[in-house]
């Protein structure tokens, strides 16, 4: 679903202006550590992220984030998309968890759909995310559409999937569509 050709393709394609919040960055490095050496990790932080302590507070640039990743990786496909899809994961838990996230929650009540229309509202503000659009495809079945999402598809995946989890408390399924060489340009049908 993601491979290192695209997340190099992706890295290059992200302009500076192109920031993701540092809630999401201290949730996916967070991940990284978990499932990695931890000590890797913080080294390939530091060398892409800088030397000072991560903030939720602020934004960092989304190629800088990614090269951590494709750091990480080693050029591997499987791991390229298991550690995006995680780390999309361990994002929509920390949203969950802010106040976004619980404003989301209590306007969806429960409602799959609706947390994910309010989903395309929360993250007009989040360039590195680009969730564009989301379209109800039948009762229990949706499809959201991302363009210059510059994280990824399994990334994509992984958030709505958890997000649907944690948000509206029902367990899901993802279906990806890609539709560019880089990988910033996908669908994700949601299935509960």
């Amino acid at each position: 679903m993601d491979s290192p050709a695209q997340l190099a393709r992706r890295i290059f394609e992200a302009q500076p202006s192109d920031l993701l919040s540092g809630m999401f960055v201290e949730a996916s490095l967070q991940h990284l550590s978990q499932v990695l050496e931890p000590g890797k990790v913080e080294a390939a932080r530091r060398t892409h992220l800088g030397e000072e302590p991560l903030s939720s507070l602020y934004s960092y640039p989304v190629g800088d984030v990614l090269r951590v990743v494709q750091e990480l990786t080693g050029g591997l496909d499987a791991d390229c998309s298991m550690l995006l899809e995680g780390m999309g994961r361990a994002a929509a838990i920390r949203f969950a968890g802010s106040s976004l996230g619980k404003t989301v929650a209590m306007l969806a009540q429960g409602d799959p759909q609706r947390v994910l229309s309010q989903t395309v509202v929360s993250f007009s503000a989040e360039p590195a995310m680009n969730l564009r659009s989301y379209a109800k495809l039948s009762a229990r079945a949706g499809v959201s559409t991302f363009r210059r999402g510059l994280l990824g598809p399994a990334f994509g995946r992984g958030f709505l999937v958890q997000g649907l989890d944690v948000l509206a408390r029902v367990k899901s399924a993802g279906t990806v569509i890609v539709e560019n060489a880089s990988g910033s340009s996908y669908t994700v049908k949601t299935e509960w």
